[in-house]
């Protein structure tokens, strides 16, 4: 018989220690590497060169949604592109202008100017990075899907109003509000351009259409290019972007006083919480695409906030990591962190050497190109999914999304959130409340399952206004032993209703609460009602004898089964119907207070228990009939199971009627029972108690199933584990026999 370990351990294995920064440090130098060897270089030139035809029309017109000069947003995308593709942790993600930003960064830019902007882009950048080193990089990502989503949308419904004035041609409104563009196109509608409406048609189609056919194809350079060809051969009278100042000619025109610092502040957080939000819901995505490239949160953060801190230097627009472009770049085969470095290149290359060209392009275009931006950000497959299966949760996206468009965006996210707090709420404080009257000798019963909070109020008002149209003289049990939690206002009127009930003469009793629950009982309860845990002391306390209790009991946990459990074991049932394939064998004894399920935290075909008096098995060649021997042969040679456990308990019947060889002589079959399981169970040793005989018994058991061949042969084979287990009824603790030490040990 092979040796193996006999108490199981938990704990993780010990790894060399690293710190975070190291870590950080060796995953960042390792990738570098492979960012300079020549494998896979063709790969990302050519991912690069189709993120960076994506990325020029993208940055100029989210530049032009955020109120500024398309040449901060092609600044930020080279600028913060390099900074975050060297200093990130994702290698595949691609980091610019996003259009999720453009209506937050164009109100700083209407309330404070170029020079507000400069302000809070640093500091969101320096927010970002001290986020990222302190560790809380992942509170970024306690948001919501429902919420991201709905934001998401209500930034595509304002992207879409905001861009129709430059799609149509239209002058720009006074003020950024949706509702307000919407009033200033609907009072200028007569003067609508219809070469800039056709362009920016041209361009939603080419965008919307063109992917379906050929994903990795930059339709977005190809639409503007087409629409700039059209509009100088064919002299349309459209809003071009005019002429690009150099780089160098770009300068930042003063500070913002002292006194709006406060207010910057505010904005700038505001701008950290998206940017850090969109960048951590974007490279969690890629993810998904791409299932083997991984990330740290805050090194993610450290790499965007340097990014921003850079982008703001030099006087770029804020920057995140983008999904669109990121899942681009991975679609092109991107294969190290050097593709996103090259995009950011080539779009230096292209504001140095392609300005004349990059000033010609139709303002409308740059509108149409966010028109379909707005359009693939309203999701509306994942809303019509939420109304369809989780209407709470399209609930939260329509709040957010709603509020944002009809208020502001902050307001939005805040509704958002507190609409998926009520909601949790609501979820985790469900109360089921039942009054079943009494019939025949049985009492009246009250049933509370979930978790009863102040939320649970009407109905416990309900369950006390029905319960003054009952008899008194049945008595009443409340049965709380589904009752997950309970709060001092929920307990406060449970006792008023039970008061009333006691004070018309009825007698109450409160059946089985954990602990917490019990806690708050005694603090509310009346001392006329008793709390009891068992249903035999609830009788007592009625005045009752035992009656068929039992079968109404099991009625009722079939009915919670079929209403709470069996609507979520569906895809496991329909699986195990093929077959099952238990991990372990459990011997145990037939006693109702030994629930090897619940002991050992498993579900449905983990387990094949056989179950007896005492918990024995026989010795192999026993001329016992053997129905433990033949279960476990099943289990080792049909079902697989390779880990076995006898589990004996304290306080034992079986092995007080075997120690004190006393049963009533008219029980037959019992008797009958001791004079074998005498020989199968050891005799006790003088003097030692019933759990002491217990434990050596269980002992004596574990040779028992090493005597069978068929263990024999398959720990040979493979290896078998045989464990000898005592189950402490009183403490509800479980200790396994350490052979190396000779003791009982914890277990788990």
């Amino acid at each position: 018989m092979s040796e193996h370990p006999q108490v199981m351990s938990t704990s993780i294995p010990p790894v060399p220690e690293r710190t975070t920064m190291t870590r950080w440090r060796d995953d960042w130098m390792r990738e570098l590497r492979e960012a300079v060897a020549p494998e896979g270089m063709r790969e990302d030139v050519l991912a690069a060169l189709v993120v960076a035809c994506v990325a020029v029309p993208l940055s100029m017109a989210i530049a032009l949604a955020s109120d500024v000069a398309p040449i901060h947003g092609l600044i930020a995308a080279v600028v913060g592109g390099v900074v975050a593709s060297l200093f990130g942790s994702s290698r595949l993600s691609v980091t610019g202008p996003a259009a999720a930003m453009a209506v937050l960064v164009g109100q700083v830019v209407d309330a404070h100017g170029l020079p507000g902007l400069f302000i809070v882009t640093l500091t969101a950048g320096a927010m970002q990075v001290a986020t990222g080193l302190s560790g809380f990089g992942s509170i970024a990502r306690l948001v919501p899907t429902s919420v991201v989503h709905g934001f998401t949308a209500g930034i595509g419904v304002v992207i879409l109003v905001g861009q129709l004035p430059r799609a149509l041609g239209l002058p720009a409104p006074d003020e950024s509000h949706a509702l307000g563009v919407l009033s200033h196109v609907g009072d200028l509608l007569h003067h609508v351009n219809p070469a800039a409406a056709g362009i920016a048609a041209m361009m939603v189609g080419t965008m919307v259409f063109g992917p379906r056919l050929s994903p990795k194809v930059p339709f977005a350079i190809l639409g503007v290019v087409a629409a700039t060809a059209l509009v100088r051969t064919m002299r349309l009278d459209v809003p071009v972007v005019g002429e690009l100042p150099a780089i160098s000619e770009v300068r930042l025109p003063g500070l913002p006083p002292m006194s709006k610092l406060p207010v910057l502040l505010g904005d700038a957080f505001a701008v950290f919480a998206l940017a850090s939000l969109e960048t951590l819901l974007s490279i969690s995505s890629l993810e998904k695409i791409r299932p083997g490239e991984k990330h740290d949160p805050n090194h993610e953060l450290v790499g965007q906030g340097l990014a921003n801190v850079a982008s703001g230097l030099a006087l770029g627009i804020p920057v995140t990591g983008v999904i669109a472009r990121s899942a681009l770049n991975a679609q092109s085969g991107a294969r190290t962190r050097r593709a996103a470095f090259l995009h950011a290149v080539f779009l230096a290359l292209a504001l140095v050497f392609a300005r004349p060209y990059l000033g010609a392009i139709p303002v409308a275009a740059l509108g149409g190109v966010l028109l379909a931006t707005g359009l693939r950000m309203l999701d509306v497959g994942y809303l019509r999914h939420l109304l369809a299966d989780h209407k709470a949760d399209a609930g939260i996206f329509l709040v957010t999304a709603g509020v944002m468009v009809a208020s502001d965006l902050l307001v939005g996210v805040q509704a958002g959130l507190l609409a998926a707090c009520i909601v949790t709420l609501v979820r985790l404080t469900r109360t089921s409340i039942r009054l079943v009257p009494a019939h025949g000798d049985e009492p009246h019963h009250v049933l509370v399952d979930g978790t009863a909070t102040f939320l649970a109020i009407p109905k416990l008002d309900t369950l006390a206004q029905r319960m003054n149209d009952i008899d008194a003289a049945p008595g009443l049990i409340v049965d709380v032993r589904h009752l997950d939690a309970m709060d001092r206002s929920a307990a406060e009127h449970l006792a008023t209703a039970l008061g009333n009930y006691v004070e018309r003469g009825g007698k109450v009793v409160v059946l089985g609460p954990r602990a917490s629950v019990g806690r708050a009982l005694d603090e509310a309860l009346p001392l006329e009602v008793p709390v009891v845990l068992t249903e035999r002391d609830a009788d007592a306390h009625l005045g009752r004898v035992r009656t068929q209790s039992g079968r109404r009991r099991i009625a009722e946990g079939l009915a919670r089964y079929r209403r709470d459990v069996r609507p979520g074991l569906s895809p496991l049932t329909e699986r195990l119907a093929a077959g099952q394939s238990p991990h372990t064998m459990i011997i145990t004894c037939a006693d109702s207070r030994v629930v090897p399920s619940m002991i050992t935290g498993t579900g449905p075909g983990e387990l094949f228990v056989v179950r007896n008096i005492g918990a024995l098995l026989p010795p192999a060649g026993h001329d016992t009939l053997n129905d433990e021997g033949a279960g476990l042969e099943y289990a080792i040679r049909v079902l697989g199971v390779r880990h076995i456990v006898v589990c004996a308990h304290s306080k034992c019947g079986a092995m007080n009627a075997l120690a004190s060889g006393q049963v009533p002589s008219d029980l037959h079959a019992l008797s009958q029972w001791l004079e074998g399981a005498r020989s199968i169970a050891g005799h006790a040793a003088e003097g030692c108690s019933v759990d002491e005989y217990a434990r050596s018994a269980a002992l004596r058991q574990v040779e028992h199933v090493r005597s069978y061949p068929v263990v024999q042969a398959a720990d040979a084979a493979e290896g078998i584990t045989v464990d000898a287990w005592f189950f402490d009824v009183e403490t509800a603790d479980v200790r396994q026999w350490n052979t190396s030490s000779q003791s009982w040990e914890a277990l788990g």
